[in-house]
């Protein structure tokens, strides 16, 4: 900052990941345990890197973005009361899992005089977004090929965000994972070594975010179109 001009920083945190070790200052300041501690130690850290920006007196020119790449690795935690803790909260599943509590994650933006304070967005973002984001906010033009498509009209609180016609994941341990998102509608399969092509599972994630109603039975155009969805996109790994 000290040198005026334009950066980038990117910084991979290792908490809240295993191992789980707060440090001293933090132990003991949930009822979560070390994991709710390693959390709070986590949030700390955010705030003194926002602090780092605030003295440098460039707040108002850094946009700043917090994220994470999956879910919580435990579903549940009990709290010392006895209680449950639900790392995930409403969602289903967690870290390796394409349920919703696999990869529905928080993204924060801050970027004073740009970005709307204390607005909430459900435009549905993903990380390949990023990059063609960052492109159109610092008017580069975007001469790469990517899968992303730029947020940067939601960031503004503009209109005209592109949206994708679908996003699709795959997970390959333990069977393998495929899933397919369209609007309110989650197409998954959960493959397994001795049924490598099981069921498709289909639910309105609207109305049961929690994926608990399987519509596959009452939903046979979407299966049929989130088969093809997944026979297109699907790309067997190379054996070494």
């Amino acid at each position: 900052a000290a040198g005026g001009k334009p950066f980038f920083l990117y910084i991979p945190l290792t908490s809240p990941h295993s191992p789980v070790v707060p440090n001293k200052q933090f132990q003991g300041k949930t009822n979560i345990g070390s994991y709710g501690d390693f959390v709070v130690e986590t949030d700390w850290v955010v705030g003194q890197v926002m602090k780092a920006v605030d003295d440098a007196k460039i707040k108002d020119n850094t946009l700043f973005l917090f994220t994470t790449d999956n879910g919580a690795a435990q579903f549940s935690r009990k709290t010392k009361g006895g209680k449950t803790h639900l790392s995930s909260g409403p969602y289903r599943g967690r870290k390796r899992d394409n349920w919703e509590g696999g990869h529905r994650v928080p993204f924060i933006a801050r970027w004073p005089g740009h970005i709307p304070t204390k607005k909430v967005s459900h435009h549905i973002s993903a990380f390949q977004d990023i990059f063609p984001t960052l492109l159109e906010l610092a008017g580069i033009e975007n001469k790469h090929r990517t899968d992303g498509i730029s947020m940067a009209p939601t960031l503004l609180g503009r209109k005209g965000q592109r949206k994708h016609d679908h996003l699709y994941w795959e997970f390959r341990e333990r069977g393998g994972r495929i899933a397919v998102l369209k609007g309110d509608w989650k197409g998954i399969r959960l493959n397994s070594q001795k049924k490598p092509d099981g069921p498709l599972e289909i639910y309105n994630l609207e109305k049961d975010i929690g994926e608990k109603t399987n519509l596959a039975a009452r939903q046979k155009k979407l299966v049929e179109e989130f088969e093809a969805v997944m026979k297109r996109e699907h790309v067997e790994p190379k054996q070494n």
